[in-house]
């Protein structure tokens, strides 16, 4: 049995037997407590194929047909796309993508652990840590859904374990090379992908800033990495309809089919007599600034209202202990992310920073899904950044 006596916690546990700080002990738990959560998920649920579904599998579907093609929307999904074709490779049906699904779920729990034992070198406050990727179920939720989420949440904790790894140091081929690639493909999987993208620019950036003598040099290529950046995101915005959400005054998306409902007032924000809204001849970035310059109010409170529902993770129409048990675990996971991130050295707080504002940013602009799946990414970082606020030091 192996036991990383050197990191037991200095909290009063110093009497507690030496098993409870064995990885071995951790993993055994951590399995078996997977398993139960997942089967009786699975039980529950089963199969889940919802709006956005088909069209994934109509994507893989024409692919391993037709071969590979570029569809203008679903391209922006392609990495979900190839994994859905992968698996109905090897067994052609919707149980086989599911049962991955929830293999790649487990994969991301481990994956957090390791991160967060290398992060607070404290093995037990690692178990702490990894046990929050269960208590907070709704990640294991979409496991049993043909949607992109349950994939992308795995793959954002595999890419955390790699990126911990690589921030501690560990830079041999062996964990750069298969980071790179988990990363990559990350990136692919949903148009959020970009705010893993932009933090490692951002790094990028960083790192050759100070590399770079001249001004005119950091001032050249900061300008050109922020271009293709910006022109990356105006591509991809192009296949969303921001300007429909801006004109119904949804801060969730959907509720204008609901407005005899009494939580549609909360959802939504008052439009404008004269509403404008730029014609499609513009780019969707210079759309987005077109309209904030007619509109700053009304545009403001639909952003801060998306943000707050978004970071709250709360919604009107769910149940109160559903909002409560969601209040009652963000609020002081964000406390103590905040004091981890505090702890970290700046190369660290910037591609932390960025990763969240970009999500932030892109929820902003566009809207807030409905069940409330698209914060669920940001949490395995927000986990990591707990246990080491926590831990302290």
């Amino acid at each position: 049995m192996k036991v990383f006596q050197n990191n037991i916690p200095a909290f009063g546990f110093q009497r507690l037997p030496l098993w409870m700080f064995s990885t071995k002990v951790h993993l055994a738990f951590l399995t078996a407590s997977f398993a139960l959560l997942n089967t009786f998920l699975f039980r529950q649920l089963g199969i889940r194929v919802v709006n956005d579904s088909p069209r994934y599998l109509e994507y893989a579907a024409n692919m391993g047909t037709n071969g590979f093609y570029i569809d203008p929307h679903n391209i922006w999904y392609i990495g979900y796309s190839f994994f859905i074709l992968g698996v109905r490779s090897v067994h052609d049906s919707l149980g086989a993508i599911v049962l991955a699904q929830y293999l790649f779920s487990f994969m991301g729990l481990i994956a957090v652990y390791f991160a967060a034992g290398k992060v607070t070198a404290n093995w037990l406050m690692a178990l702490a840590t990894a046990m929050l990727y269960l208590v907070f179920f709704e990640i294991s939720i979409y496991n049993s859904y043909i949607l992109c989420e349950s994939l992308f949440v795995s793959m954002n904790a595999i890419c955390l374990y790699f990126l911990v790894n690589w921030y501690r140091g560990n830079r041999q081929w062996f964990y750069l090379v298969p980071g790179a690639l988990v990363l990559i493909y990350t990136v692919s999987i949903k148009p959020t992908g970009i705010a893993l993208m932009g933090a490692m620019l951002a790094l990028f950036i960083f790192f050759l800033w100070r590399r770079l003598g001249s001004a005119v040099l950091k001032t050249a290529f900061v300008g050109l990495v922020a271009i293709g950046f910006l022109v990356l995101v105006n591509r991809m915005l192009a296949t969303y309809g921001m300007m429909n959400d801006y004109r119904l005054g949804e801060i969730v998306y959907g509720v204008s089919g609901f407005d005899q409902s009494n939580f549609y007032p909360l959802l939504t924000v008052e439009r404008p007599e004269q509403l404008y809204l730029p014609g499609r001849s513009y780019g969707p970035l210079a759309q987005i600034v077109l309209f904030i310059g007619h509109h700053p109010l009304y545009w403001s409170k639909l952003f801060f209202g998306k943000l707050f529902y978004y970071f709250a993770h709360i919604r009107p129409y769910w149940s109160l202990w559903h909002n409560v048990y969601s209040v009652l675990l963000l609020v002081p996971l964000y406390g103590f992310a905040i004091k981890g991130m505090i702890s970290f050295s700046p190369t660290a707080r910037i591609f932390v920073l960025a990763f969240i504002c970009i999500h932030a940013l892109s929820i902003g602009l566009t809207t807030v899904d409905w069940d409330g799946r698209f914060l669920l990414p940001l949490l395995p970082l927000l986990f990591v950044l707990a246990g080491k606020g926590v831990k302290g030091g």
